[in-house]
């Protein structure tokens, strides 16, 4: 798998217990506040993760609200 951008560690472990072929990208769009290697004091911004497809086709994986 491709794992880019601020993607949280529990969203990558999920990915990889589920191990769902089709899936090659697991993305976290942008650069939201809060997210891993974004926090800044008590500011979170939610923030999708997306899967991209061996169909070319995003979906998504998590929302992420706090």
């Amino acid at each position: 798998y491709i794992i880019e951008g601020h993607v949280p560690a529990s969203d990558i472990n999920e990915l990889l217990k589920a191990n769902p072929k089709e899936v090659k990208v697991l993305s976290a769009p942008g650069m939201p506040a809060g997210s891993p290697g974004m926090e800044m004091g008590k500011r979170f911004d939610p923030y999708p993760t997306v899967t991209y497809n061996t169909n070319k086709e995003f979906t998504l994986f998590n929302y992420h609200s706090e």
